[in-house]
C-alpha cells in the first residue's frame, strides 16, 4: 500500500511573494529537522473544463424569465417594460397595417395545400403572374400545389382529383376561405417544410436568390400577435401582457424599416425576428385564448395597439430568455449604443423559476484548444467584461506561454454554451458572527459528537481542530474562552450531544465552558499538549495519520492564516497538521496526554495518549507569508482531486480567521479574499483551475463584500 508524502509549509515565504514553495519532507513529517526539496511547479494540461454561467440569449432589452418573475412579484405590465427600457414610455399607435411574415426561406421546392374541420371548408385560389398576364388556379380539401425553383423563375403545378396543371410563372397569390381575403368556413393552410400552419391572411410566393420563398401577409394588430409563440401562455397575466407589447412595438418597427430584399418580407418566423407559429400558437384550445386574451389586453382600440416609446417613438424593444444578473448595453453586443437599451440589474432573472438561471457544461480539452486555435489550453482568464457582466474578451494561455483571444460571444458559440455570463456560481455561508458563521455551518453528527475550539479570537488550537473535525464527521462550534455563545447554546439546545471533544488546554477553554457545553449526558475529553506544537502532534494522532502523511504549516500567531489554509487542505486529505516553531530550539519531548475533564463519565477510544516524539522547527522568520499565495499554494497540491471541485472563499483577517477554520472543518479548501480586492494569487489560482465547479464564500458582505465575490467568480 503507498501513502501520499507528507507535505511541508516553509515557514519563511517573502510577505507578497509570487508562489509558495512546497516541499516534500525526506524524513517523516512526525520527525523533527525536516529538510525542504522544491517541487516543480510546472502546470499540468487539465483533460477538461467545467464552465459554469448563468442566463441564455444576446442579453439586450427585456429579459422574459425576469419579466415573469416580476409579475409573480405583483409588478404592473408598465413597471416591468419600463425596468427593461430605459426612460420610455408606452403610448397607442394604429397598428392594422399588412406585416408581411417569411414563413418559408431558400428551398428548392415546397407543397401547399389546406385542410377544414367543415365538409364545405379547404377550398383556395392561386393567382399566378406570369408573362403576358395571370393565371387562376382553384384547389379544395385534398388538392396540393407544388412549386419549385426554375432559374430566375417558378413552377407551380396543381394536383386537383388526380390530374395535375402546371403552370411557369414569376409569383403566385394564395388565398383560402374563412379569411378576409376569401369567405368561407373556416380553413388552415399548411406549407410544406414550414414551422406552422396558418389560418389568416394569405401567401404570397416568390422566388428571392433563384429558390422558393414564401411570405404571409397579415394584419399585424391581432392575425399576426395572435401567433407569436415567445413564452409560455401559463405565464402570469403581466408577464404575457408585457411580452405582447414588445412583440407589437418589435413589428410596429421592423414594418417602417420597409421590407427586405432578402426575405421579401419586414420579419422572419423564427428568433431572427421573434417567433411566429401562427394557427399552431393561436388554435391551442386554452392557452391558445390566454395568449390571445394578453394580446387583447394590450390593444385600447379594434386598430390600436399600446407599444413602447422613446421620445414620443417606438423603439427597438428586442427582448432574450435570461441574463447573469445584468442587462447587456446594445454597444456591447452589436454596433450602435441606443439610449432606452442600457444595461440595468436584473436580479429577477436569475429567481430559481428559471431552468438556465445557472448552469454548467463540461469541455474536453480538444474542444476548448481547438475553439482558440491553440495545441493546448492550461489557463483561462474571463475577467475582461462588459457593463452586463458578460464576458468582453476571453484569453487563454497554453503550457508554452503562448496566448489567444476570443470574444465572450464567439466563445460561447464556439464551445455551444447557453450564453456569455460565464462564471462560478458562489453561495454564501454567514452569521452575525464567527460563532454563528460555525453554527449555520454545524451539521449533527449521528452519534452525537461535537469538536469545541476556542474562537474569541480564533486560537491555534482551533486551527488544529478543523481537520479533526472533518475526520470524526463532526460540526465543530467555535466558543469564547469563558463563555458559551447564546447562537452555539441555541444549537446545543436544539441537538443534545452524547460526546465532546476541546482541543486546547485551560488556557483557552476553561472546565466550566465545557461543562456546559457537554450538558449532564455529554463525555467531555479535552485534547491538550503543553504547548499548541504538542497538541498538533496529539489530534494528528487522535485523526490516526500515519507517519510521513501529515501537513506541517509555520505555528506563530501571524502566520495563523496560513496554518488555516493548510488546515483545510489536511482535512479535505483526512491528514492531520503539525504546527513548525518559528525559530530553532531543541526538540521537546512532552508527556502531554488527553484526558477527560469537566462531566465527563470515560474516555472515548481512540483519545490519544502517545508521547509525541517531536516537533518540527524552522529558520527564523523574515516575514509572514502572504496568506492568500500560501493558500493558492496549498490548494494547488491537491491536483484535480474531487477535494478540489468546490473551494471556500474567507478572509485571511485574524478577527475573521473565524471563518476559514470553518470552512476547514467542511473539508473544503480555503482561498483568502479581502474587503478591498480580490488578490491576484487567489485570481490566478481560480483561472487555472477548469475543474473547479463553484465557490462557497464564508463570513458576511463585511468580510467579503459582494463586488469581490463576484470578480472571483468572474476570474
Amino acid at each position: 500500500m503507498t501513502r501520499r508524502p507528507g507535505l511541508c509549509l516553509p515557514a519563511l515565504v517573502a510577505a507578497g511573494a509570487a508562489a509558495v514553495s512546497l516541499a516534500l519532507p525526506a524524513q517523516p513529517a512526525l520527525a523533527a529537522g525536516v529538510p525542504a526539496v522544491p517541487v516543480p511547479a510546472a502546470a499540468g494540461i487539465p483533460p477538461s473544463f467545467v464552465i459554469g454561467g448563468g442566463g441564455y440569449g444576446h442579453g439586450v432589452g427585456m429579459s422574459q424569465y425576469g419579466a415573469q418573475a416580476q409579475a409573480r412579484a405583483g409588478r404592473t405590465v408598465a413597471q416591468i417594460l419600463a425596468s427593461y427600457y430605459t426612460g420610455t414610455a408606452l403610448k397607442p399607435v394604429r397598428d392594422d397595417a399588412l406585416l408581411r411574415v417569411q414563413v418559408l426561406g431558400m428551398k428548392e421546392s415546397t407543397r401547399i395545400s389546406t385542410s377544414s374541420d367543415e365538409a364545405a371548408g379547404g377550398h383556395f385560389t392561386v393567382v399566378l403572374t406570369r408573362t403576358g398576364g395571370t393565371t387562376t388556379l382553384r384547389g379544395v380539401v385534398g388538392d396540393v400545389l407544388t412549386v419549385a425553383s426554375s432559374g430566375t423563375r417558378l413552377r407551380f403545378t396543381l394536383t386537383h382529383r388526380g390530374r395535375s396543371t402546371a403552370v411557369t410563372g414569376s409569383t403566385a397569390t394564395v388565398r383560402w376561405q374563412g379569411t378576409r381575403e376569401l369567405a368561407g368556413p373556416a380553413t388552415v393552410v399548411t406549407v410544406q417544410g414550414a414551422r406552422a400552419h396558418y389560418r389568416w391572411g394569405r401567401l404570397e410566393v416568390s422566388n428571392v436568390l433563384g429558390l422558393v420563398n414564401v411570405v404571409e401577409v397579415l394584419r399585424l394588430h391581432e392575425e399576426y400577435l395572435k401567433g407569436i409563440d415567445e413564452v409560455p401562455a401559463s405565464w402570469a397575466p403581466a408577464a404575457l401582457q408585457a411580452q405582447a407589447i414588445a412583440a407589437r412595438t418589435y413589428a410596429y418597427k421592423a414594418l417602417s424599416g420597409g421590407v427586405s430584399k432578402w426575405c421579401d418580407c419586414h420579419v422572419y418566423d423564427d428568433t431572427r425576428s421573434q417567433v411566429y407559429d401562427g394557427w399552431d400558437r393561436e388554435g391551442q384550445a386554452t392557452w391558445g385564448a390566454r395568449w390571445a386574451a394578453a394580446v387583447r389586453a394590450t390593444a385600447p382600440g379594434r386598430s390600436t395597439g399600446t407599444v413602447v416609446t422613446y421620445a414620443g417613438t417606438p423603439i427597438d424593444a428586442v427582448y432574450f430568455s435570461s441574463d447573469g444578473g445584468r442587462t447587456e448595453n446594445s454597444e456591447d453586443v452589436w454596433a450602435n449604443p441606443l439610449p432606452y437599451l442600457r444595461s440595468v440589474a436584473d436580479p429577477w432573472s436569475s429567481r430559481p423559476a428559471n431552468p438556465l438561471a445557472s448552469w454548467s457544461r463540461t469541455r474536453t480539452q480538444k474542444q476548448v484548444a481547438a475553439a482558440f486555435g491553440l495545441p493546448d489550453v492550461v489557463a483561462l482568464d474571463l475577467s475582461d467584461r462588459t457593463a452586463g457582466g458578460s464576458v468582453r474578451v476571453a484569453v487563454a494561455t497554453s503550457s508554452s506561454g503562448r496566448t489567444a483571444r476570443l470574444s465572450g460571444g464567439r466563445l460561447a458559440g464556439l464551445l455551444t454554451l447557453p450564453s456569455r455570463w460565464l462564471g462560478r456560481p458562489a453561495a454564501r455561508t454567514a452569521g452575525a458572527d464567527r460563532y454563528a458563521v460555525a453554527v449555520t455551518a454545524a451539521t449533527p453528527a449521528k452519534d452525537g459528537t461535537v469538536v469545541v475550539a476556542a474562537g474569541d479570537p480564533v486560537s491555534a488550537e482551533a486551527v488544529l481542530a478543523a481537520p479533526l473535525a472533518h475526520h470524526l464527521h463532526a460540526p465543530l462550534l467555535l466558543v469564547a474562552h469563558d463563555a458559551v455563545p447564546g447562537a452555539v447554546a441555541a444549537w446545543i439546545a436544539a441537538h443534545p450531544l452524547a460526546h465532546v471533544i476541546a482541543v486546547g488546554g485551560p488556557d483557552t477553554l476553561t472546565d466550566a465552558v465545557l461543562t456546559t457545553v457537554g450538558g449532564p449526558a455529554a463525555t467531555v475529553t479535552r485534547i491538550a499538549g503543553a504547548d499548541r506544537y504538542a497538541t498538533a502532534a496529539l489530534v494528528a494522532q487522535r485523526i490516526g495519520t500515519a507517519a510521513g502523511s501529515a501537513l506541517t504549516a509555520p505555528g506563530d500567531d501571524a502566520s495563523l492564516p496560513v496554518a488555516a489554509a493548510a488546515a483545510a487542505v489536511a482535512a479535505a486529505t483526512d491528514r492531520g497538521l503539525l504546527l513548525a516553531r518559528p525559530q530553532p530550539s531543541p526538540a521537546p519531548t512532552p508527556t502531554a496526554t488527553a484526558t477527560p475533564t469537566g462531566t465527563a463519565t470515560a474516555t472515548p477510544t481512540g483519545t490519544p495518549t502517545a508521547t509525541p516524539t517531536g516537533v518540527p522547527s524552522g529558520p527564523p522568520p523574515a516575514a509572514p507569508a502572504d496568506p492568500a499565495v500560501a493558500a493558492a499554494a496549498l490548494v494547488r497540491s491537491l491536483g484535480r482531486s474531487p477535494a478540489a471541485s468546490v473551494v471556500a472563499i474567507a478572509s485571511p483577517g485574524l478577527r475573521q480567521l473565524g471563518d476559514a477554520v470553518v470552512a476547514a472543518s467542511l473539508g473544503l479548501p480555503v482561498l483568502y479574499a479581502g474587503t478591498q480586492q480580490a488578490p491576484a494569487a487567489t485570481l490566478a489560482f481560480l483561472q487555472r483551475q477548469p475543474g473547479l465547479t463553484r465557490l462557497r464564500v464564508f463570513g458576511g458582505a463585511g468580510s467579503i463584500p459582494p463586488a469581490v465575490v463576484t470578480r472571483l467568480q468572474h476570474a
